[in-house]
């Protein structure tokens, strides 16, 4: 059937029947013919616009309301994405996620809240939705003197250890490496610490391991020594300006 019944629960002040156990209120609404996934919407229905849709699951015939970017047009020539994730820390109400701490100033970010090695992570869902493509863009700014891909033992070879100085974008359960954002100690040659460099060819910074290949960015947020314990917010890191050399 191409149309759907969906119960939508409330919490009001009206007392109601006993359909939605611990909410007060309820209705029902229908949506008739909805499509399978955001790209059938934008080609379908081009005059709609960004915004809560609502999407068929193939697997289980459910209706689901989720965002879809309907006018953007991605790198790959498409339009038409479910939006899983999106922290705007430029939003004064925006809060970070569960196992991050919130830092106001230099601006608003989100970080870490275990220090020194070790990784802290959040899971998004993608709502039962099939996929096979993931895009997306993530902002950093350089504390102190971050090393890359220093910290990767070659015979400890795993995606759940903390392999890199940065950002791990990973799908599935066991863990399937996206992309990996990771961030540099400086910009310019120091063979004090090349270690701590970007592992490009200019510079003898570690390799990362095998499963992220070339599926990474590496910049640096500080020009060249030396370093004190602030975020460097005037270059924004994996943006591709600004990069020296040494950065890939």
């Amino acid at each position: 059937s191409n149309v759907f019944l969906v119960l939508l629960c409330y919490f009001t002040v009206t007392q109601s029947q006993n359909n939605c156990p611990g909410f007060l209120s309820q209705e029902f609404i229908v949506v008739t013919n909805p499509a399978s996934s955001c790209s059938e919407i934008a080609q379908r229905s081009p005059q709609l616009s960004s915004g809560m849709h609502w999407l068929i699951l193939p697997t289980s015939e459910q209706a689901i309301q989720v965002y879809c970017d309907l006018e953007r047009e991605f790198p790959t020539g498409t339009k038409g994405w479910v939006r899983v994730a999106n922290l705007n820390m430029t939003d004064p109400n925006q809060q970070c996620p569960q196992n991050f701490n919130l830092y106001t100033q230099p601006k608003r970010l989100c970080g870490k809240r275990t220090n020194g090695n070790g990784c802290d992570s959040v899971k998004f869902t993608a709502s039962g939705l099939q996929y096979n493509k993931v895009c997306g863009r993530v902002v950093g700014y350089q504390f102190r003197s971050p090393d890359a891909f220093r910290r990767f033992v070659q015979s400890d070879s795993v995606i759940d250890k903390a392999y890199v100085d940065g950002v791990s974008i990973t799908r599935g359960n066991p863990r399937k490496h996206i992309w990996t954002y990771a961030a540099g100690l400086v910009e310019t040659m120091d063979s004090t610490y090349d270690d701590f460099h970007c592992p490009c060819s200019s510079s003898a910074g570690k390799q990362p391991p095998s499963f992220v290949g070339s599926d990474y960015y590496c910049e640096s947020g500080l020009y060249s020594r030396p370093w004190t314990a602030t975020v460097y917010s005037d270059d924004v890191l994996w943006d591709g300006e600004r990069c020296d050399a040494i950065e890939a």
